[in-house]
């Protein structure tokens, strides 16, 4: 949240990094919280790359990981993208959530 506040997309990412380095596998609220800071840059492509690496590493994403790589993608002006990544979450279980005032 800090990263994001301050909108320091390369501390986000360092922060990764250093997780890996330090032998601790980043979680699915890591890898958010990353992905929200890349959203509050403008960052659609960042943003993108790690919500692929969150899949990668076998974590599950989340309805906030959703919808901070749909609000990237849409800060970036990369519409047309977040309407399939909005098509990929009415297809999973995170789909079904309703959203609250939180996400």
């Amino acid at each position: 949240v800090v990263c994001r506040q301050a909108r320091d997309l390369p501390r986000a990412l360092r922060l990764l990094d250093e997780a890996r380095h330090d032998g601790i596998v980043p979680d699915t609220y890591l890898y958010s919280a990353a992905i929200w800071t890349a959203a509050a840059v403008g960052d659609g492509v960042r943003a993108y790359a790690i919500f692929e690496q969150l899949k990668k590493n076998a974590c599950q994403p989340t309805i906030v990981s959703y919808n901070g790589l749909i609000a990237a993608l849409v800060s970036a002006e990369r519409t047309e993208e977040a309407v399939v990544i909005l098509e990929e979450l009415k297809h999973t279980d995170q789909g079904s959530l309703k959203g609250t005032w939180v996400t």
